[in-house]
């Protein structure tokens, strides 16, 4: 029997969605030092999924990194390796090798084997386990991510991508309200001032909509303070008009007279 591979780990792409990494990412507000203890969780995980064991020298496999007391602080690691939830999140398993089982187990499967009838159906090998679940985020902690991701939108993820985590309901709804005042171009106006201000991205989209209003309604005010022209009188008869004129008048005084 070949022996299955051991030498990978499962990882969700919204990560910063759990619980656990959004409380390291508001340990750690500088995105250096965040990046560097994803590194530092991973080389880690890494070294613990190789041995098939959660339990390792966290200071001889990281090289002492600086973020290892961060990671042991909000639950990722502990002292003594990964701990158990993240473990069983993002390492799958080790299945037993041929050579781990006994001759007790090897004689009860046999026994099992041959006394079981044909209709009896076998039992399935266990799935691996599961990356931590991006939905499993509650009111409290902030939105829910699957919206965001079915959505697609261009400003939900530049969100994401420098706050570390998604947008809380009130922020989710002021984006909402932003990308309907611009229409189709406003997720990706959005998404291009976030990326322009990272420490602050929704201050700078209430910025730009308050702007934005304030530019509409002086266009409004401008457009009905605008003088209107006044009416063309017409113009006093020249030439042969004239001359016309000055007889018409010179016969009716005639007739007057």
């Amino acid at each position: 029997m070949r022996r299955a591979s051991s030498t990978f780990f499962l990882m969700d792409v919204a990560f910063h969605s759990n619980v656990r990494w959004r409380r390291l990412a508001r340990r750690l507000p500088d995105p250096r030092d965040y990046q560097g203890a994803i590194g530092t969780f991973v080389v880690a995980l890494a070294a613990a999924r190789g041995n098939g064991l959660p339990d390792l020298d966290l200071a001889a496999e990281t090289e002492d990194s600086p973020y290892l007391a961060d990671l042991i602080a909000v639950g990722l690691l502990t002292p003594t390796g990964i701990p158990e939830s993240p473990w069983k999140a993002y390492a799958p398993a080790r299945p037993k090798y041929p050579g781990e089982s006994t001759n007790a187990t090897n004689a009860t499967n046999a026994t099992e084997s041959t006394t079981a009838t044909e209709s009896t159906p076998r039992a399935r090998a266990p799935l691996p386990s599961l990356p931590f679940p991006s939905t499993t985020t509650t009111l409290t902690e902030g939105a829910n991510l699957a919206p965001a991701r079915e959505d697609g939108r261009p400003d939900l993820e530049a969100f994401l991508a420098v706050r570390y985590r998604i947008p809380t309901p009130a922020q989710r709804t002021l984006m909402d309200a932003y990308c309907d005042v611009f229409d189709l171009t406003g997720p990706q106006r959005a998404a291009d001032l976030i990326y322009r201000h990272p420490d602050d991205p929704i201050g700078a989209l209430k910025a730009d909509l308050a702007a934005f209003r304030a530019e509409r309604i002086s266009e409004a005010k401008a457009a009905e303070a605008k003088p209107r022209p006044a009416p063309r009188r017409a113009a006093a008869p020249t030439g042969i008009r004239a001359e016309l004129a000055k007889l018409w008048a010179q016969q009716e005084a005639e007739k007057a007279g």
